[in-house]
């Protein structure tokens, strides 16, 4: 079931946000996140957990706790990576709800007030999440549709993997801290999927609201983590095979549901999709290395004749006609894109 609101509620008094922000060697972007989380109009408790930056982070996360009373620094004593520091964080936050923040992303103005407000309406709801379009240097004017989404927690784990790819880009997602505790760590087991893992996890046991009005701002620049630890589209499409595989399958906690076997064959089946789609471009521009890569991903996710058949289609069309296939992928993207902004999945 899914309901539409048209009139979100304000929040009661008294309700408290914690916003943990990890940092590792972003002090030119960690001011406008804490500025972005001391900002917001709901009381709110700031958590900087720098992982040993070699630059002037330290010194930039001081002086910021130095001038917000909400804000507090603490530092780790030796590097202990993303996961390791996430956790660190998420376990000293405090408050009703909790976000996640990176150091180079910001929340919108107004965001975790309209969080609260549907937690509020909504008991069950255990995870909040909105729009978060990326930006590089200021981020864009923010939109609020005045109306907010939600979801039983298993139905919006069916369309997730449905759709095979991750709708939530973290910086929006709140979770009620009740929850967080229930959920525990982050899986270090799936480092790139991780946060995917999480929304999945939460989703299974609570169900999902979304504020469809931009919520956050993710940044996209040379030095972040998902272009340098994690680069390549092929590799995320097969972290979030491998996820599939792990959380409904082998035993995952995922695999004793009873939706678990065609959870993991839509995710599967919509990755081996992707791949496909992928493999039809390459061949189009006449990058038959990088096809034969997506190629091959789409016959491990999902092997047989008839996925072999629809790639022997793909190379011949695009071979005839690579206008037409980049013409219908990018009409497929447009309306994907367009259904997620705006709705969420």
């Amino acid at each position: 079931m899914r309901l539409t609101l048209t009139r979100p509620a304000a929040p009661s008094a008294g309700r408290t946000v914690s916003v943990v922000i990890p940092c590792y060697n972003y002090a030119r972007y960690l001011p406008q996140a804490v500025l972005s989380a001391v900002s917001q109009s709901i009381t709110t408790e700031v958590i900087i957990i720098d992982d040993c930056s070699t630059d002037d982070s330290t010194d930039v996360a001081a002086r910021l706790a130095a001038q917000h009373a909400e804000v507090r620094l603490v530092r780790n004593e030796t590097n202990l990576g993303h996961i390791a520091t996430f956790n660190k964080g998420l376990r000293l936050a405090e408050g009703d709800f909790v976000v996640l923040l990176s150091a180079d992303d910001m929340l919108a103005p107004g965001s975790l007030a309209r969080a609260v407000g549907l937690f509020e309406r909504f008991p069950r709801v255990g995870m909040v999440y909105g729009y978060a379009p990326r930006f590089e240097d200021e981020p864009p004017p923010g939109w609020n549709t005045g109306t907010s989404t939600v979801w039983r927690g298993h139905e919006w784990l069916d369309r997730l993997c449905r759709r095979g790819d991750n709708v939530v880009l973290s910086p929006e997602a709140i979770l009620r801290t009740s929850l967080m505790r229930e959920l525990g760590d982050y899986d270090e087991r799936t480092p790139q999927a991780s946060d995917m893992l999480m929304w999945m996890r939460a989703a299974m046991r609570a169900d999902v609201g979304r504020v469809n009005a931009v919520q956050a701002y993710y940044r996209t620049h040379p030095r972040q983590m998902h272009l340098t630890l994690f680069a390549g589209l092929s590799t995320d499409m097969r972290s979030r095979a491998a996820l599939y595989r792990y959380h409904f399958g082998n035993g995952g906690e995922g695999s004793h549901d009873r939706r678990a076997t065609s959870r993991q064959e839509h995710g599967l089946a919509s990755i081996a999709r992707e791949a496909s789609w992928r493999a039809a471009l390459s061949w189009a521009e006449g990058d038959d290395e990088t096809a034969g890569e997506f190629a091959k991903l789409a016959l491990e996710a999902s092997p047989g004749r008839r996925r072999s058949a629809a790639l022997q289609l793909g190379r011949a069309m695009a071979q005839r006609a690579g206008g037409l296939v980049r013409t219908l992928y990018q009409a497929k993207w447009n309306v994907k894109s367009r259904i997620w902004r705006w709705y969420g999945m």
